[in-house]
């Protein structure tokens, strides 16, 4: 059962160089720069005698890109080095240019800055190498950069190298500095040939445009913006694999294993939302033996293939794990989720379940009591076209109740948060007009509720366009929803 479906039935430093963890050290320890591209042509001055034409190009090596000013992960000022060798005409033109390289996105989605023309200091080291470095400051950031050093020696003979930087952050990171844990809901399906392929809808325009999931700008610009506005961690949404369902759901993991080996991923945390509703016959029957099989292969490879990453989000030191569509859930569910903490601990392993059994009802105790904390999706109300007008009041109610539910049975709550609600694909369904004002408000309610022995909440969502919970920045909306986020519980 796909989300729709699913909805519709749930709705019955300053840091130099070795002093800051996300100084120097920090940035160093990343993936360096790897794509470094060379190109030699030969203009030799015509000369009397041929044969003493030089004709070899200079040679230009050890082109480093060197961070030198990190703030919070944030690249403020660099050095660019590189060495240029001749072994048979001196040196005689060296240049240097930096300039932005942004190859998938559009330029709405960055800082633009203008090339630059770099200020070289030579060595003074005599021979037939110089050494050059070259000082950038004030790096706007939200990109990559692309180095082009040109020299030409005194025959001639030019050389061309090109380096392009990692990506470099726009934003601090400043998940982590405060005393809430805030997780967003993250879908990485948006890629072609998906059911959400033609998810650019009226709902809005991203900044990034129509990207792909898989892109790795794309992800890099998420998890900068993310942790850039105090979100600790992501929830990826995962479907399966094409050898435990079937070839529809392989770009699950394929866009997951984007997000979990990209180059920023060191920046936040992630946590896996096993999506059960995609992968069992509907209703969703967690006792036949046929859902019980699909239900254990998907979590054995969620363990196997997650769990080791050094970003995963462990909660009171365990591995944790959402389960979305839990609501929906008929049977055994203490049994399959027995089952599942078997499974983790037989590798070692001890985990810790949120579940979304609630959802604008009074949900028996016995489907709360086997997690170790509860969550509802979205504030959401798909009976009441009027619902808009109170949901604040009625969360305010509900989060009071189950929250004092779950604490008698010794399980966690964590309040929700969205902007808004407004599926395009159901036009019967109710919409919930989304307003920053909105997303503060539903903020405002979830402080109220927020465990303090688990200080978590959780924002649907960080990039759904299909249903308008996205807080990811638009054309149309700008960073506003990131910001009510910093302001609201990053700020706490």
């Amino acid at each position: 059962m796909n989300r729709r479906r699913f909805l519709k039935y749930a709705g019955a430093t300053a840091a130099v160089a070795g002093t800051s963890a996300l100084g120097i050290d920090y940035y160093l320890s990343r993936s360096p720069a790897s794509n470094l591209t060379q190109s030699y042509t030969s203009t030799a001055k015509t000369a009397e005698n041929t044969s003493t034409l030089d004709l070899t190009p200079p040679v230009i090596k050890d082109f480093q890109w060197q961070p030198t000013r990190v703030v919070n992960g944030k690249v403020y000022d660099a050095t660019i080095s590189f060495s240029v060798e001749d072994e048979q005409s001196a040196v005689a033109d060296v240049s240097a240019e930096l300039e932005d390289y942004v190859p998938t996105i559009p330029s709405r989605a960055y800082s633009a800055e203008s090339p630059r023309t770099l200020g070289l200091t030579p060595s003074q080291t005599p021979g037939k190498v110089v050494t050059y470095c070259a000082q950038v400051g004030n790096l706007k950031g939200g990109k990559e950069y692309r180095a082009t050093i040109e020299a030409t020696d005194s025959a001639g003979n030019e050389a061309t190298a090109q380096l392009e930087t990692p990506y470099v952050r726009e934003f601090e990171n400043i998940a982590g500095k405060d005393k809430i844990l805030v997780g967003a809901h993250y879908m990485p399906f948006l890629a072609e040939g998906t059911w959400a392929a033609d998810w650019n809808t009226s709902n809005g325009t991203p900044l990034l445009g129509t990207y792909d999931s898989g892109w790795e700008l794309a992800v890099s610009k998420h998890i900068d913006w993310a942790t850039g506005h105090g979100i600790d961690f992501f929830t990826l949404d995962w479907y399966g694999t094409e050898s435990i369902t079937s070839p529809y759901f392989n770009w699950s993991s394929v866009n997951v294993r984007a997000f979990t080996e990209n180059p920023l991923v060191d920046d936040i945390q992630f946590m896996i939302m096993f999506d059960s509703s995609a992968l069992l016959s509907f209703p969703l029957d967690i006792d036949s033996s046929a859902n019980r099989k699909v239900l254990q292969d998907c979590f054995t490879y969620i363990v196997d293939n997650y769990f080791e990453h050094s970003s995963y989000l462990k909660i009171e030191g365990r591995h944790a794990v959402y389960f979305w569509a839990s609501i929906a859930w008929n049977g055994n569910i203490k049994g399959i989720l027995d089952t599942f903490r078997g499974i983790a601990k037989s590798r070692g392993y001890d985990v810790f379940f949120i579940g979304d059994p609630v959802q604008f009802y009074d949900p028996s105790p016995n489907r709360i009591a086997p997690y170790d904390a509860v969550t509802q999706w979205a504030n959401y109300s798909f009976t009441n076209p009027g619902f808009d007008r109170f949901v604040e009041s009625v969360t305010d109610s509900y989060y009071q109740q189950w929250s004092s539910m779950s604490k008698g049975l010794g399980v966690h709550f964590v309040p929700s948060v969205l902007p808004g609600f407004h599926r395009i694909a159901n036009p019967e369904w109710p919409v919930l007009p989304r307003s920053a004002e909105r997303l503060r408000n539903q903020i405002q309610v979830a402080m109220k509720h927020i465990d303090p022995s688990l200080p978590l909440a959780l924002v649907t969502t960080f990039n759904d366009w299909t249903e308008n919970t996205q807080v990811e920045p638009s054309v149309e909306d700008g960073f506003s929803y990131l910001q009510v986020i910093r302001d609201e519980l990053a700020g706490s």
